[in-house]
């Protein structure tokens, strides 16, 4: 009886450890967020950079995620391996992995992306601080050369590449502007693919949700090895 009453009181005082540790890792990340976001105030005002991984990922509420995944990947390694150095390897490179997977793969897609098409002899850049996916030019049948054209003479009727300047077949007198004009008149358009301005909030808020609900699996995988542990 006196060993199981201890093996509660142990296991009460851990809940509460692990419970202040959450709440030092929360406190942490809104705290580095908040300074991030104060100083990249004129930097957000003056660039188009909402979205880009050095920004996104230090401002907003994201970091609180990062860090109670952190620290509940900590706490759950450290439960089940008992060991330090393992468990800080194992931590490191779990969460520079996660990362990297979340804003390389995952990201772009945490809503569906909106796509404009327009006319090859002009330009459209999306409103506000939108992230910008991929741009660039298709064909009817569906070819897609991407911004710079460095593909496109491949992929141009052969009326059209005869318009290319410094082309060997090209007519006197080629020009770039010659060029879209077929372009458009073969049925081109250019497109621009991405994530509105309007997004970022809801993407803050997905990606942080992300983080939470691992870092509440990593909690009860730790707690369920130290009740049968202590069992």
């Amino acid at each position: 009886m006196h060993n199981h009453g201890a093996r509660g009181a142990g296991l009460r005082a851990d809940r509460a450890e692990r419970r202040w540790l959450l709440l030092a890792a929360v406190a942490w990340g809104a705290a580095v967020s908040a300074l991030f976001t104060w100083w990249s105030g004129p930097i957000n005002a003056e660039s188009a950079t909402a979205f880009t991984p050095g920004q996104f990922d230090t401002q907003g509420i994201v970091p609180i995620g990062y860090a109670v995944f952190a620290m509940s990947l900590g706490i759950a390694v450290g439960t089940v391996a008992r060991r330090t150095l393992p468990a800080i390897a194992v931590v490191l490179g779990g969460f520079i992995a996660l990362r990297l997977v979340v804003s390389n793969l995952l990201r772009p897609h945490y809503m569906a992306a909106v796509t404009t098409y327009f006319s090859v002899l002009t330009t459209y850049t999306p409103p506000g601080q939108a992230w910008v996916l991929s741009q660039g030019g298709v064909s009817p049948s569906g070819q897609v050369v991407g911004a710079g054209w460095g593909d496109l003479e491949p992929a141009l009727p052969a009326a059209c590449q005869r318009l290319l300047p410094g082309s060997p077949t090209a007519k006197s007198g080629a020009s770039e502007h010659a060029v879209f004009l077929c372009m458009q008149a073969h049925g081109w358009r250019g497109f621009v693919t991405y994530q509105p301005a309007s997004r970022y909030w809801p993407f803050q808020g997905i990606e942080t949700g992300i983080y939470v609900l691992l870092a509440a699996a990593l909690i009860a995988v730790a707690f369920v090895v130290i009740r049968r542990r202590d069992a």
